[in-house]
C-alpha cells in the first residue's frame, strides 16, 4: 500500500512529493523505496526569461530498503537535502532527517544516482537545493 503523498517544501519554494513503497523484490533484488514528482515534471513551454524553473526528476531511483532494517520492522521517512548542478546530476546529498541510521545510505545513494532537469534561470541553468523524500516501510 502506497501511503498519501507527502508535500516537502523546496528551498527554491515549489513543492515536491514523495511516494510510499516501490516495487516489491524479486529474483531481480530487494524492494526498493521510490521518490516521486507530485507536481509537473517540466512546463512544456515556459517563458524562462519571466519564470524561473525548479529542479525536477529526469531519472529517479529507487533506495534500496536494508534487509536488517526490515527484520526489526523500521518505518518512516528520510529526508534528504541534494544541491544540483547545472547539468542535472547530484553534486551533493546530505541527510536532514531520518527515522533510524539503518536508512541512511540507502537514502542518500539513491539520491545521487537520480538525474534532473536543473533549475532555470534568465534562461540558463543554475545550481540548486532541493530535497528528496523517502518513505520507507517493511
Amino acid at each position: 500500500m502506497v501511503p498519501k503523498a507527502l508535500s516537502i517544501v523546496i528551498l527554491a519554494l515549489v513543492l515536491i512529493g514523495c511516494a510510499g513503497s516501490g516495487p516489491a523484490g524479486d529474483e531481480n533484488g530487494p524492494a526498493g523505496v521510490l521518490p516521486t514528482i507530485v507536481s509537473p515534471r517540466r512546463p512544456v513551454s515556459a517563458n524562462c526569461e519571466r519564470n524561473p524553473l525548479p529542479p525536477a526528476f529526469k531519472k529517479v531511483v529507487a533506495a534500496i530498503f536494508p534487509g536488517v532494517a526490515g527484520m526489526v520492522q523500521i518505518e518512516g521517512m528520510v529526508l534528504v537535502e541534494a544541491k544540483v548542478g547545472r547539468g542535472g546530476r547530484v553534486l551533493s546529498a546530505e541527510v536532514v532527517q531520518s527515522v533510524h541510521p539503518l536508512l541512511i545510505k540507502a537514502a542518500v545513494d539513491a539520491t545521487n544516482d537520480c538525474l534532473f532537469w536543473p533549475a532555470v534561470t534568465d534562461c540558463e541553468p543554475v545550481e540548486s537545493v532541493i530535497r528528496v523524500g523517502f518513505y520507507f516501510e517493511p
